[in-house]
C-alpha cells in the first residue's frame, strides 16, 4: 500500500495517485492490515466451499438425465491420467444432442473449440493430408518433428488459437500470425527441399513444378464467426430463391438470377437441354457444374472461405478438424476407422459435430460504439454516406433482410456437400437464434470502446431507426436510454433484421465511449443520420418449412445471465432439443 498525504479537501492522496476519502481509506488500511493468517484461512475456507460446489453441480448433471443418456458417462476409457492428457475426456454419442438440454449442448460445443487437442485423444493425423487424403510418401508420417507444420498443417492445437479476437473471445478472428496457407494442405509437409522430386510431398506441386513461399498456398486471414448462424440462413434463403428461378426456366429461356436484390447475372437453358451458365456471376465453380437439363447446376451460395467454396458451418469444422488438428470426425471419415494411422478411433462422434456446429451459429453480432469525439463522430457519419454515395454499397449491401423464420437455424444444411452430415441421415435440430437462452452478444462485462454491452436495446430515434431487431424479431432484453431519451422497445420495434440483414443483435443502438456500466448514456449527443436510404428489395419467399417444431427452450427470469441458465440446465432445468426425421 502506498504512503498517503492529506490534501486540502481532507481526502487523502495515496502514492499511486488516487483520491479516496478518508473513511474509505481507513477501511482500505484495515483489510490490508490484517494477518497473513486471516487470509490462508480465508482462501481454505473458499476452496473447499468451491470443491464442494463443482461436486454438487456434477452429481446434479449426473442425475438430471436417465443413465442410458447421461453425458458424463461417455467414453470413460478417454478420461485423463497421469501421462495421459486429454482436453475432452467425454464426448457425445450420436442422438444425445436431440436430447441433451440446448444450454448443455453449447457448453459442450464451445468445449470443443476450445480445447487443446492432444496425441493422446486423436490430435495429428501421421498418414493422411489435410485434405484427408493418403500421404504421397507414407514412409514419412507426420510424426515428432513432422507433426506440426505451419504452412500445411496440421498447425494449431484449438480452434480458439486463432479465433480468439477481441478480447480473448471464442469465436472471433485472429491476429495476422494466425492467418492460413489455404492449399498448402495439399502437400504432406512442406519444406522446400530442392531435393525433394515428389509431387505433393514437400516442395514441388501436382505437375512437377517447384513451389515457393509466394505461391505453395494462398494467405487467409482467420475468419471471424460473430453472427455465424444468421450469415448462414442468409446465403441458404438465397440459395432457395436462385433454384426457384432456374427450376422456373424452360427451354429456350434466359433468366435474370436476381435474389434479396443481389443480381448474379443471366441463366440460359438451350434449346438442346444445356445449361449456359456463361453469364452468372459471382458463384464458385462447384456451384456451376452441370451434364445437361436433368442435372442443372446447383447455384448453391457457399458464405465461407474468401473464395466461396465452403457450404455450411459444418463443413466449415469437418474441414479445420482435420487438416489443422488432426482430428478426424466419423460422419466424414467413417466409424470405428483410424485412415490417418493414429491408433485412435472414433475421435468426433457426429454429435460432437452437430454441437460445435451450433455453437459457431449461436455467436452473436456484436453491435457498435461511436467515440465522443465530434470530429470522429461525423466523420464515420460522413463515411457511411460516402460508402453508399460512391457505389461500394451496391455489393457490400447494408440490408439483407431474413424472412419466413429465417432465425430458425438448422442442423444439418440442406445443401452439405458429400462426407458431410445431410437431410435425411438424422433428425434436424432446430435452434431459435433470436433466443434469450443463448449467449449474448460479447462481451458480456462493461462496456468497451470498440464493443457495446450486452443486453442493448433498440434506439429509436433518427439513427436508431437502422439498427437490427434480434432475429427479426426485435430486440428483447430492454437496453440503455437512447439519444432522444427513450428506451428501447421489445419486439417488433426492431423490424426485420433491418441493418445487416442477418436478423442478429448486429448494430444494434449506438453507443459512446465513456458510457456507465450500468447501461446509461449520461451524455451522448444527438447525431444526425445518413440522408441516403437504399431501397430493399422484397426477397422471393422460399418454400415452407416441414413439419418441424423448433427447439423448447427453457423459461428465464429477467435479466438472468447466460451462464445461470447453465448451471439451472447443468441441474435438471433448462429446454431440451428436440429433432424431426426429414429433410430440413
Amino acid at each position: 500500500m502506498g504512503i498517503a498525504t492529506k490534501n486540502k479537501k481532507n481526502e487523502r492522496v495515496t502514492s499511486l495517485g488516487r483520491r479516496v476519502k478518508s473513511r474509505r481509506l481507513e477501511i482500505e488500511t484495515r483489510v490490508f492490515m490484517r494477518p497473513r493468517k486471516t487470509y490462508l484461512r480465508g482462501v481454505a475456507y473458499w476452496i473447499s466451499f468451491g470443491s464442494a460446489c463443482v461436486m454438487m453441480l456434477l452429481t446434479g448433471a449426473q442425475a438430471s438425465l436417465p443413465l442410458e443418456n447421461s453425458w458424463v458417462t461417455i467414453m470413460d476409457e478417454r478420461r485423463a491420467t497421469v501421462g495421459k492428457e486429454v482436453s475432452v475426456p467425454v464426448h457425445l454419442q450420436d442422438g444425445q444432442e436431440f436430447s441433451i438440454p440446448l444450454s448443455r449442448l453449447l457448453v459442450h460445443g464451445k468445449l470443443l473449440f476450445e480445447a487443446n487437442w492432444t496425441e493422446e485423444e486423436g490430435g495429428g493425423r501421421p498418414l493422411t493430408k489435410g485434405t484427408g487424403r493418403p500421404l504421397s510418401d507414407p514412409s514419412k508420417p507426420l510424426t515428432d518433428a513432422r507433426a506440426f507444420n505451419r504452412i500445411s498443417g496440421p498447425d494449431a492445437n484449438s480452434c480458439a488459437g486463432c479465433h480468439n479476437q477481441p478480447y480473448g473471445i471464442s469465436g472471433g478472428s485472429g491476429d495476422f500470425v494466425t492467418s492460413v496457407f489455404v492449399l498448402g494442405q495439399r502437400f504432406d509437409s512442406a519444406s522446400f527441399d530442392p531435393a525433394d522430386k515428389l509431387p505433393t510431398r514437400g516442395r514441388v506441386d501436382e505437375t512437377g513444378e517447384p513451389t515457393s513461399a509466394e505461391n505453395i498456398g494462398n494467405l487467409r486471414a482467420t475468419t471471424g464467426l460473430f453472427g455465424a448462424g444468421y450469415l448462414e440462413m442468409l446465403a441458404r434463403q438465397i440459395t432457395e430463391d436462385l433454384q426457384r428461378i432456374r427450376d422456373s426456366t424452360k427451354r429456350g429461356e434466359t433468366k435474370e438470377l436476381v435474389a434479396k436484390g443481389i443480381h448474379f447475372g443471366q441463366l440460359t437453358l438451350t434449346l438442346a437441354g444445356l445449361w449456359d451458365t456463361s453469364k452468372v456471376q459471382g458463384l464458385p465453380r462447384l456451384s456451376l457444374i452441370t451434364t445437361g437439363s436433368n442435372h442443372p447446376p446447383t447455384l448453391v451460395i457457399r458464405p465461407w472461405h474468401q473464395a466461396a467454396n465452403v457450404v455450411s458451418i459444418r463443413e466449415f469444422s469437418n474441414n479445420a478438424f482435420n487438416q489443422h488438428h488432426g482430428m478426424q470426425s466419423t460422419e466424414r471419415f467413417g466409424v470405428d476407422t483410424d485412415p490417418d494411422g493414429d491408433g485412435i478411433k472414433n475421435e468426433l462422434t457426429r454429435a460432437d459435430l452437430t454441437a460445435v456446429s451450433v455453437f459457431q451459429a449461436a455467436i452473436q453480432v456484436p453491435g457498435r460504439v461511436i467515440p465522443r469525439d465530434p470530429e470522429i463522430e461525423n466523420a464515420v457519419l460522413n463515411g457511411e454516406q460516402v460508402f453508399e454515395k460512391i457505389g461500394c454499397a451496391s455489393c457490400h449491401i447494408s440490408r439483407l433482410p431474413l424472412d419466413k423464420q429465417g432465425w430458425i437455424y438448422s442442423e444439418p444444411n440442406p445443401f452439405n456437400p458429400p462426407t458431410n452430415l445431410r437431410s435425411g441421415e438424422t433428425q434436424t435440430l432446430r435452434i431459435d437464434l433470436s433466443s434469450d437462452v443463448l449467449p449474448p452478444p460479447p462481451p458480456t462485462g462493461q462496456p468497451s470502446p470498440a464493443v457495446p454491452p450486452a443486453g442493448s436495446g433498440q434506439e429509436r430515434g433518427e439513427r436508431g431507426a437502422r439498427g437490427s431487431g434480434r432475429g427479426g424479431r426485435g430486440a428483447r432484453d430492454r437496453g440503455p436510454r437512447g439519444e432522444n431519451g427513450e428506451r428501447g422497445e421489445r419486439g417488433e420495434r426492431g423490424g426485420r433484421g433491418r441493418r445487416g440483414g442477418r436478423g442478429g443483435r448486429g448494430r444494434g443502438p449506438r453507443r459512446f465511449e465513456g458510457d456507465q456500466a450500468d447501461g446509461t448514456n449520461h451524455d451522448a449527443r444527438p447525431v444526425q443520420a445518413p440522408t441516403s436510404e437504399r431501397a430493399e428489395t422484397p426477397a422471393l419467399a422460399p418454400p415452407p418449412p416441414p413439419p418441424s417444431a423448433p427447439v423448447k427452450l427453457s423459461e428465464s427470469e429477467p435479466g438472468e445471465s447466460f451462464w445461470s441458465k447453465v448451471k439451472r440446465g447443468l441441474t435438471g432445468g433448462g429446454g431440451s432439443g428436440t429433432g424431426s426425421g426429414g429433410a430440413a
